[in-house]
């Protein structure tokens, strides 16, 4: 992945293309949990040192960007892929599966989420950037889905672009709240509860 093994933007000392982007990829997957349960600014640069970290990096600040781009280009490539795979099935069962794989991306990283909700503000403006672009292109493509559900009739919606954003926070917060919900809700009852919610408000009845 580009964001990886660009020398242009982040100082390396090693000219092997491959072994730059295997230790890079190690350095995101160590601090991904460290960040999350620690916070950024209280994560020391010892705490997630792997080898000799700095031959392959400049910097935590490098480290944070490269984690926020890596996490963000494997949420949009499985959601972009989805989609186009999608094109023929019915805008309601495309919400209903979409909004069910969001939920299962945001578990596996949930220590991702939980850290970009509590440092958000906190994010140099390159890695926000690519935050709220990654947002806005998932709020984009459940919009399209909405529309094209009310021009077909499928739906009735005052506000397309709330229940969009509506959606997508839906499937974050599984990834925010679930050291409470899972004591008395499985994954699999959020979805079906959150997804009969979503559908009973926009569904023409």
């Amino acid at each position: 992945m580009k964001t990886l093994s660009d020398k242009k933007t982040i100082r390396t000392y090693s000219r092997n293309a491959e072994l730059i982007y295997k230790r890079r990829l190690q350095i995101i997957k160590s601090v991904e949990r460290l960040f999350g349960k620690k916070g950024y600014g209280q994560t020391s640069t010892r705490e997630i040192a792997i080898g000799a970290l700095y031959y392959y990096i400049g910097s935590k600040e490098d480290v944070l960007q490269m984690m926020v781009e890596y996490q963000q280009n494997l949420f949009t490539r499985s959601f972009s892929r989805f989609m186009k795979n999608s094109a023929s099935r019915s805008n309601t069962d495309i919400i209903i599966d979409a909004f069910d794989r969001l939920v299962r991306e945001m578990d596996k990283r949930h220590y991702f989420i939980i850290f970009l909700w509590r440092e958000m503000n906190y994010l140099p403006a390159t890695a926000r950037k690519v935050v709220l672009t990654y947002e806005s292109n998932i709020i984009l493509e459940f919009e399209k889905l909405l529309q094209s559900g009310c021009a077909k009739g499928e739906f009735k919606i005052q506000n397309i672009k709330l229940v969009a954003n509506d959606i997508l926070f839906a499937s974050e917060m599984w990834a925010l709240r679930r050291w409470l919900l899972k004591d008395f809700c499985s994954i699999d009852e959020y979805i079906n509860y959150e997804t009969k919610r979503i559908l009973d408000n926009i569904l023409v009845k």
